[in-house]
């Protein structure tokens, strides 16, 4: 139950432990030393604020994984829970807006990763929004005004996959950021794609099967971006998919492996099902209310 050999390098020490365990470890040492000492002001004895606020962001990410909510991945839940937990221990009051830029920070310029700015706002957040981004790295989030039924009925349209593909978004968005300007015409699309589906969700006279129309497009369009997008297998699952009832899906995050969506009447789930053998089926929920304190004591 050991490593045949010692670990040499610190590329293999990577290589072993996943880009997401280095992305924890930096956190720790980033925040650690200033948490382990005695903080009077905080009537604290030493480490209780680490030890506090380390269960609260492993919590988070815990939740967001027993979830399996669309739209977070679980470090980015964990950076939120952390700060969340942080704050809360130091009796201030934040907001979700406020929670979402500051995670942002940290991961894109404290730390360097990488990464968009999407899933920082949703853990935050929650919810079904219109999440608008500008030039200045600023965002708006706009509630869309889902009726409930029609929430329900979008929801057993989705079925979610595993893929058991591990992969790093750094690559894939490297690749995509050097062919921004090659893709203009169907970043922009893209673009348009949100405004229609917010429309599709929001007005409850629309065949909800637009929606799965619309994923198809953005499917093939995404494909376009990069060629790490996605790779012979999940092209094959997905067409696999298409030929048993599915009308659309999306790869989420970055894409190349990760979380497989798709869209299935519920009639045809069972053969979508069966038909993929290979994949990990995962049930999973709407997340509403975003990052919150469930417990607090002194």
């Amino acid at each position: 139950f050991g490593l045949a050999e010692p670990v040499a390098t610190v590329d293999q020490a990577v290589l072993i432990l996943g880009h997401q365990q280095i992305l924890h470890i930096v956190l720790t040492l980033a925040f650690g030393n200033t948490m382990i000492v005695t903080l009077p002001a905080y009537a604290a004895e030493a480490s209780a604020l680490w030890q506090h606020s380390l269960v609260t962001a492993t919590a988070a990410e815990i939740v967001a994984a027993e979830a399996y909510d669309l739209k977070v991945e679980g470090a980015v839940a964990f950076t939120v829970g952390l700060l969340h937990g942080l704050h809360a221990f130091k009796r201030n009051l934040v907001s979700q807006d406020f929670l979402a830029r500051e995670a942002i920070h940290i991961e894109q310029k404290v730390i360097g990763e990488r990464v968009g700015s999407q899933d920082q706002v949703a853990a935050a957040v929650g919810g079904l929004n219109h999440i608008c981004f500008d030039k200045r790295s600023t965002f708006r989030v706009d509630p869309l005004p889902v009726d409930p039924a029609r929430k329900a009925l979008l929801h057993s349209h989705l079925m979610l996959f595993f893929t058991c593909i591990a992969r790093s978004a750094n690559e894939i968005l490297v690749e995509q950021e050097a062919k921004v300007k090659a893709n203009e015409a169907p970043l922009g699309r893209m673009r348009e794609q949100v405004r229609e589906g917010a429309q599709i969700l929001c007005d409850s006279t629309r065949d909800i099967a637009d929606f799965g129309r619309l994923l198809h497009e953005g499917w093939m369009l995404k494909r376009g971006l990069s060629s790490r997008v996605s790779n012979s297998s999940i092209d094959a699952a997905y067409a696999t998919a298409r030929e048993h009832g599915a009308i659309g899906g999306k790869l989420l995050g970055a894409g190349g492996g990760g979380f497989l969506l798709l869209f299935v009447p519920p009639e045809r789930q069972e053969a979508v099902k069966s038909a993929l053998p290979s994949l990990m089926h995962v049930p999973f929920g709407f997340e509403a209310e975003g990052t919150r304190l469930i417990y607090f004591t002194d």
